[in-house]
């Protein structure tokens, strides 16, 4: 995991995510903030997906919910 903070932090403004090194890597570059090593090395982080049952016949939830599984199933970063 590594750290993302926009360049402001130095002002006094302190927002702080801890993401995966290359999702990190890539929000940075493209929002003009800089990435910053974690204290310590990151174990596996389980992060389940969750949604409310009235939304399971919403076709656009359905979608968004099939698009994040199969994104997920096919990352290589992704413990199987």
């Amino acid at each position: 995991m590594t750290g993302i903070a926009p360049d402001e932090a130095a002002n006094g403004i302190m927002l702080v995510a801890t993401l995966p090194g290359h999702l990190a890597e890539h929000l940075a570059e493209a929002a003009g903030t800089r990435t910053v090593a974690g204290p310590a090395e990151i174990g596996p982080v389980a992060t389940p997906c969750l949604g409310t049952p009235r939304l399971d016949h919403d076709p656009a939830q359905r979608w968004l919910r099939r698009t994040i599984a199969d994104t997920l199933k096919n990352s290589p970063t992704i413990a199987k």
